[in-house]
C-alpha cells in the first residue's frame, strides 16, 4: 500500500483511538487530534485526508470544514443526526471534488461479508426476516444515546441484507432515559408484507455481543460475535418429514469461524485509503440511507411521527 497520502484522525475516546490505531497499522497516520480545535486547524493540517470519529452532533461541521479545505473525508457512521445537515455536507463534497465516505465498520466485517455472500447466493431462499442484537456496556459520562451509537451499525446491516430501505419504521425505547438519550431500543423495519427486520440494542450489559440472524424460506443463518474476538457463521437448512407439521431443521453447517478475525475498522480504513489513492471521487454513502431510517425511528420513539 502506498504511503504517499497521510490521514489525520479527529476525535477522542475509544472509537477515535481504534480508527487512529488502524491508520497507524496501515502506516499512513499523520496525526491524531481532539475534536475541539480541529475546525480552526483544518487548513494547517498537512494531510490529504481526514477521518472523523466524534459524537454525531459534531460530525457535519468537521466534515464540511475538511471538505472546504480540499481534504478527503471518512466519517465512521452517519455524518449528522438530521437529513438537512447531511445534505449540506454532500453539497460541499460535490463542490470540492474531494472524496467523501460515510460508512460502517460492520459492513466491512469479514464474517458479515461471508453472511451477505451466503444470502446473495440464494442458499437461504427468499429472505423473510433479519434479526439483530447488539449488547454492550457504555461507561462514558454522560452515556451515549444507543439510537445514534449502537443502532446505526445494525440498521446498516439490515439494509445491506435486504438491499432496500423499509416502507415503515416502528420502535420502542427502554432503560433509563438520561439527558443524553436512551439506553436501549427496539426497532422494527417493515420492507414488505412478509419481510421484516427486528433490531435490539442496549448499552447496559456487562459484556459485548453481536448477533445477526437471517431467516429465509429454505434455510436460516446466524452470525455471532462473542464476548471475546471469536466469530462464527452457522446455517440450518429446512427439512420436512413429508408434511408441514413435521418441518424442522437439519444439523447446522459451519460456514465461517475465526478466533481473531481481522478488525472491521481497519478494513474500513484500508478501503477508504485505497479508494482515495486510486483517484476515485465517487461518494460512498451508506450513512445517508441509515440516517433516513434513524430519523424516522427518532420521530417514532419521541412521538413526533406515529409512522
Amino acid at each position: 500500500m502506498s504511503a504517499k497520502m497521510r490521514v489525520a484522525v479527529i476525535g477522542s475516546g475509544p472509537q477515535a483511538d481504534v480508527v487512529a490505531r488502524a491508520f497507524a497499522d496501515l502506516g499512513v497516520l499523520h496525526t491524531h487530534l481532539g475534536g475541539q480545535d480541529a475546525p480552526s486547524m483544518m487548513l494547517q493540517l498537512d494531510s490529504a485526508a481526514v477521518a472523523i470519529a466524534v459524537p454525531i452532533e459534531d460530525r457535519a461541521g468537521l466534515a464540511t470544514a475538511a471538505l472546504k479545505a480540499g481534504k478527503h473525508v471518512l466519517v465512521t457512521g452517519p455524518v449528522a443526526a438530521a437529513v438537512s445537515a447531511a445534505e449540506v455536507v454532500h453539497k460541499e463534497a460535490k463542490n470540492s471534488g474531494a472524496l467523501f465516505v460515510s460508512d460502517f465498520a460492520s459492513l466491512h466485517d469479514a464474517a458479515f461479508g461471508a453472511l451477505r455472500e451466503h444470502v446473495r447466493s440464494g442458499a437461504l431462499g427468499e429472505v423473510r426476516k433479519v434479526q439483530t442484537s447488539g449488547l454492550d456496556l457504555d461507561e462514558s459520562d454522560p452515556p451515549h444515546d444507543v439510537l445514534w451509537s449502537l443502532a446505526p451499525e445494525h440498521v446498516a446491516m439490515a439494509l445491506a441484507l435486504f438491499g432496500d430501505e423499509p416502507l415503515f419504521v416502528r420502535g420502542s425505547a427502554g432503560g433509563i432515559r438520561s439527558l443524553a438519550g436512551i439506553e436501549e431500543c427496539r426497532l422494527d423495519l417493515v420492507f414488505g408484507e412478509t419481510k421484516h427486520a427486528h433490531i435490539f440494542v442496549s448499552c447496559t450489559h456487562p459484556f459485548a455481543e453481536r448477533r445477526v440472524t437471517v431467516v429465509g424460506d429454505e434455510a436460516t443463518a446466524m452470525l455471532e460475535h462473542g464476548a471475546g474476538c471469536e466469530a462464527r457463521l452457522l446455517s440450518w437448512r429446512r427439512v420436512s418429514g413429508g408434511d408441514s407439521a413435521h418441518e424442522g431443521f437439519a444439523e447446522p453447517d459451519l460456514l465461517f469461524t475465526a478466533t481473531a478475525p481481522p478488525s472491521p475498522v481497519k478494513r474500513l480504513c484500508a478501503h477508504f485509503y485505497e479508494v482515495a489513492v486510486s483517484g476515485s471521487r465517487s461518494t460512498t454513502d451508506a450513512g445517508s440511507r441509515v440516517l433516513r431510517v434513524l430519523s424516522r425511528a427518532s420521530d417514532v420513539l419521541f412521538g413526533n411521527n406515529p409512522n
